[in-house]
């Protein structure tokens, strides 16, 4: 029972941060976040747990440290931990957004893994989105994207799916050149392109 608590607990930290299952997998989960995320949580940060309590943490450390004791307290416990919203997130560039929901959350971790892919473009608004409901909303910029989609989730909190990208859209590459999307499948490709060059890039600087 304690294995598997402890790899609900890897699996739940995983989420938002680096945990510690020993030195070498706490330095191979803190490499895997900052690839697969472009913000941090902004602390204090707390938890509802399972028997109803609440916890609220300072740091990361003191958020495992509070996290693995309860569970080793509680060996019985089969559920997870609940983050407590809002939650204010600290973006790379240094803005920061509060997250009211998980819908929202889901939306800005979509959001980071293509900003970790589409490093060679940008998309070019007006760009629309079909939400759950199948209402189409469109937007003229990324803030205003942020903000509608938002208000959107805020209005709906019960929607559990994510909005549809509506194509086709324009990508405009860094070189100045632009190229229509018609389908999910061509904005794959687009991005692998982007990721392949990027590496490659990466690898030539290197050497």
């Amino acid at each position: 029972m304690k294995k598997s608590m402890f790899s609900l607990l890897v699996l739940v930290l995983i989420t938002f941060t680096a945990c510690e299952k020993s030195d070498k997998d706490k330095d191979y989960l803190k490499d895997k976040d900052k690839k697969e995320t472009c913000f941090d949580l902004t602390y204090p940060i707390s938890y509802t747990m399972p028997d109803g309590s609440t916890d609220t943490y300072n740091d990361e450390d003191a958020m495992w440290t509070g996290l693995k004791s309860w569970y080793n307290t509680n060996p019985d416990a089969t559920s997870k931990p609940t983050l407590n919203y809002p939650v204010n997130l600290t973006f790379k560039d240094g803005t920061t957004k509060s997250i009211a929901n998980d819908n929202e959350m889901v939306i800005v971790k979509k959001w980071c893994a293509g900003d970790k892919k589409e490093t060679c473009f940008d998309l070019t608004y007006p760009i629309s989105y079909t939400m759950p409901d199948g209402s189409t909303d469109t937007y003229n910029d990324e803030d205003a994207m942020w903000t509608g989609l938002k208000s959107w989730y805020n209005t709906n909190p019960d929607a559990t799916s994510k909005p549809t990208l509506n194509y086709p859209v324009n990508l405009t590459f860094k070189d100045g050149t632009t190229k229509s999307i018609a389908n999910d499948n061509e904005m794959k490709i687009a991005k692998k392109d982007c990721w392949t060059k990027e590496k490659m890039s990466n690898k030539i600087s290197k050497q």
